[in-house]
């Protein structure tokens, strides 16, 4: 679902777009999916950084300078199972995990015909993996690589591509992920242990999930209901740090439902993920894409009032925002609160003209 908040200054004119997704999530200790298919957050957060002393070593399609997966090395399609349409590393019937992370790797390779310090950066996605080096060189995984959740800097055997000498480092950032294809049954499958490796010139890993975590398969499923457009009208120009431009005044339904004796207790959440930013570092603030001014915002019953300048109302840190719950004995339970979204000045280097901002928001449950 997509929210476009459309906002007029009277010297200028400002255009600010929202867009909300609402789909099930998970709790910290255990992960809960609905039924649909489809690709989940899970809330399991990557953040690795390794740096070690460099050894000669060859170059290989499976040798992933920045891979994830299960084991020490890159995963295989022995290791994962198309559900989906996407290469995942199978949990249970119909479900499994995939990584969605960006990430680098440095090292001493030979390129080109001489060896060279090199830099090589991608992205490890559902949808598929891809890299390039500061040299030249790319590659897209299953392509150039038979190996999947891997990043290589070669596409065929080179001996001794990697130098003694110097550090070799690897950075991955992301967050895993469910894949369903809505086969899933109710139960209670775990996520294994979990590592990000960088393999040649020496083996780097760190692991990224550290136990099992159980998964739980519900029927639950919810849904947002708030207005598309929003749009603030004229509104005056103003300089003055934190001066409310507009406000708006909406509702945001949340209705949730689930199959009867195939109910669970649990949390009703929201989340919002700042696409374009914080403002100044301000978790509460929204930040326009092109700076000097914010976007805050309040539920009614749930959060404090969003005004202008104040540390309050919705966070946009992609935290749970607890509205309710529902209980295994209940079918169905809906929210109806007031939704207060605020137009903000962030002092003389508010624009003028057309500016955007955008957020991404989730129903979650725990």
């Amino acid at each position: 679902m997509k929210i476009t908040t459309l906002t007029r200054v009277k010297q200028s004119v400002v255009i600010a777009s929202l867009v909300i997704a609402a789909q099930p999530h998970i709790a910290s200790a255990q992960i809960t999916i609905g039924k649909d298919k489809g690709i989940f957050p899970t809330g399991l957060m990557i953040n690795v950084k390794e740096t070690a002393p460099q050894t000669y070593t060859d170059a290989f399609l499976s040798t992933g300078v920045a891979a994830i997966g299960p084991y020490v090395r890159c995963a295989s399609e022995s290791d994962l199972k198309l559900i989906n349409g996407i290469w995942a590393l199978p949990i249970a019937q119909g479900i499994g995990l995939a990584p969605n992370v960006i990430a680098t790797a440095s090292y001493t390779g030979y390129r080109n015909g001489k060896y060279q310090f090199e830099t090589l950066t991608g992205k490890i996605t559902p949808e598929g993996s891809y890299a390039s080096t500061n040299t030249g060189f790319s590659m897209t995984s299953p392509g150039t690589t038979p190996n999947h959740w891997c990043l290589t800097p070669v596409d065929k055997t080179d001996y001794g591509f990697f130098l003694d000498t110097g550090n070799k480092s690897f950075e991955m950032h992301g967050e895993w992920m469910l894949v369903t294809d809505g086969t899933q049954k109710t139960g209670s499958p775990s996520i294994p242990i979990m590592r990000a490796i960088s393999l040649g010139g020496g083996t780097l890993y760190h692991i990224v999930i550290p136990a099992a975590i159980p998964i739980r398969v519900s029927t639950l499923e919810c849904t947002i209901n708030t207005p598309t457009t929003i749009n603030f009208g004229a509104a005056e120009q103003n300089f003055k740090k934190d001066t409310e431009l507009a406000k708006v005044n909406y509702h945001m339904g949340v209705t949730c439902t689930q199959d009867s004796g195939r109910g669970i207790d649990t949390n009703i959440n929201v989340r919002f993920k700042a696409l374009s930013g914080l403002h100044e570092g301000n978790k509460y603030r929204l930040k326009l894409d092109q700076g000097g001014g914010y976007i805050t915002g309040s539920i009614g019953s749930v959060t404090y009032d969003g005004r202008c300048g104040a540390n309050q109302g919705i966070t946009f840190d992609n935290a749970e925002i607890k509205i309710g719950e529902i209980y295994r004995s209940q079918l169905n339970k809906s929210y109806s609160n007031p939704l207060v979204w605020r137009l903000c000045s962030g002092g003389s280097d508010l624009p003028s003209g057309r500016v955007t901002a955008t957020a991404e928001m989730m129903v979650t449950y725990n």
